[in-house]
């Protein structure tokens, strides 16, 4: 811009009247120019320039889809790794005598209130199958036990999903009951099998994952995929479940085992690093990201074999910490400048594009005649890519074109 907010505020009609003609012939320069870069700032859109459709108005975003060119692309998908809550744990009973100390302390507690009455899980499902979980060695002169002499003492269900096949079609809801047992030894010691907990990521160390849940793995994969695929809320779901599945699943169990996938994975991520670092070409893009009210960015790494979700503030932060100082393979992505530091870097073609429709819908002459020797270049281009492609030529597309790419150049020069 020419002219300064701060310019602006001290032109009014007496100084305009007052100024010689030379000097108001000056002025309206200036704010010609500027009035043109406000109308193209303001006519700017997803079609042409890197403004993403999520900055739109709904009512804009019909008319843009309807007249946008066979170049446009766009991806969005969103795969949002989120962090565990802890599993709550079983509240013991409590006495009339405790309910009486708090009312006499006059401190009310949030939540459930000692002495209220709890509530659990209502529906009941019939058993469809029975695993029994068993120690085999004694845990002090490890010696094998016998069976005989087990005894259960504790017992959980969990509902699951039988997955269709070519033979069978469609879903299967099951309920297994594990029965875990303790087992007298000669020895006198008494060795309980326990359900198995694994060890808490150092990312996310108040969650674990434990054996004894409701929701198996294959019922928790649709939720999962309900959830971050079909981007349907919590209570969405148990709508879903209850009415297709005839399951009944609180909202609270529904998030647990959203987090709980989440920390399952949580070690993939390391491995997901490796193959990016790694590829020969990666694609990587931002697009704005809501939390609540903070603003942040879903970045996407994008190999022939790995897709990788990171949600993080837009800085050379992140890349920086994913791909290191130098990367070695070829880098695709937009014109954003924390991608230009590697040198290995080719630009996105739905981005030229744009870029190149926004100069030729420009107001300025110049821009419009750059703007359509750009979009006719990159349409020989992508021509040539094309037939490339279902026949390999002889030499490559760059000697083909060259007379195309050093007029183009000087013209870019």
């Amino acid at each position: 811009m020419e002219l300064s907010d701060r310019d602006l505020s001290q032109l009014d009609v007496e100084e305009l009247l007052n100024l010689s003609e030379k000097d108001l012939r000056h002025l309206s320069i200036k704010l010609l120019t500027d009035l043109k870069e406000a109308r193209e700032r303001l006519n700017q859109n997803s079609r042409n320039s890197s403004r993403p459709p999520s900055s739109e108005a709904p009512w804009d975003k019909s008319v843009h889809q309807n007249d946008s060119t066979n170049g446009s692309e766009e991806a969005q998908e969103t795969e949002k790794t989120v962090q565990e809550e802890p599993e709550p744990l079983k509240e013991s009973e409590q006495t009339s005598q405790q309910a009486e100390q708090s009312e006499t302390d006059g401190q009310r507690k949030p939540g459930k209130q000692p002495g209220a009455k709890g509530f659990g899980r209502q529906q009941t499902l019939a058993v469809t199958d029975y695993e029994e979980h068993l120690p085999d060695f004694c845990a002090c002169c490890h010696q094998p036990l016998n069976s005989d002499n087990k005894k259960a003492y504790t017992a959980f269900e969990t509902v699951d999903l039988e997955w269709a096949d070519e033979d069978h079609p469609g879903l299967r809801l099951t309920n297994t009951k594990h029965t875990f047992y303790k087992i007298l030894c000669p020895c006198g010691h008494i060795t309980t099998k326990e359900p198995y907990r694994s060890d808490s990521h150092h990312a996310l160390p108040t969650l674990n994952c434990c054996q004894w849940r409701l929701v198996g793995p294959g019922l928790a994969a649709l939720i999962i995929c309900l959830a971050y695929r079909m981007r349907l809320s919590r209570e969405r779901i148990r709508e879903f479940l209850q009415d297709w599945l005839g399951l009944q699943l609180s909202v609270g169990t529904i998030n647990n085992t959203l987090h709980e996938s989440g920390a399952a994975v949580k070690p993939v991520e390391d491995e997901l690093i490796q193959e990016v670092v790694t590829s020969q070409l990666l694609h990587v893009d931002e697009t704005s990201w809501m939390e609540l009210t903070t603003y942040l960015w879903l970045w996407v790494f994008s190999t022939r074999t790995v897709t990788a979700y990171w949600i993080a503030y837009r800085s050379s932060e992140l890349i920086e910490n994913i791909l290191g100082q130098a990367y070695y393979g070829w880098l695709m992505s937009d014109g954003y400048q924390v991608y230009r530091k590697y040198r290995n870097r080719v630009r996105c073609w739905a981005h030229l594009l744009r870029k190149a429709q926004g100069l030729e819908e420009s107001l300025n002459k110049e821009a419009q005649r750059f703007g359509a020797q750009t979009l006719k270049i990159m349409g020989i281009l992508m021509t040539g890519i094309r037939e490339a492609r279902e026949h390999p030529p002889d030499t490559p597309l760059t000697e083909k074109y060259q007379a195309q790419l050093i007029a183009y150049r000087q013209r870019c020069e």
